[in-house]
């Protein structure tokens, strides 16, 4: 999907769905917040904690591979196929 713009050379009326004499947004409750911003918070809350644990897993690798060998635990091959994936 792509956005296309018309160039005009007169004004162009401007349509709208809202009440003009409508005035500013005020909203009811003001303790509350608004479910999408609730909904985005929850992602990014998500996002981070995914984030963290493959920055922790990530961290744990490097340290075990700078430890030792990388062929003589075993768990630096499994943590290396977990993060290949």
């Amino acid at each position: 999907m792509a956005d296309v713009w018309i160039v005009s050379e007169k004004p162009v009326h401007q349509e709208t769905l809202t009440d003009p004499d409508q005035g500013p947004f005020v909203r009811r409750r003001p303790a509350l917040l608004p479910s999408r911003a609730a909904d985005n918070l929850f992602w990014l809350g998500r996002y981070v904690e995914r984030a963290e644990t493959l920055v922790r897993l990530l961290r744990a690798h490097h340290d075990r591979l700078e430890a030792f060998d990388p062929g003589t635990l075993p768990l630096t091959a499994s943590i290396k196929d977990h993060l290949s994936t």
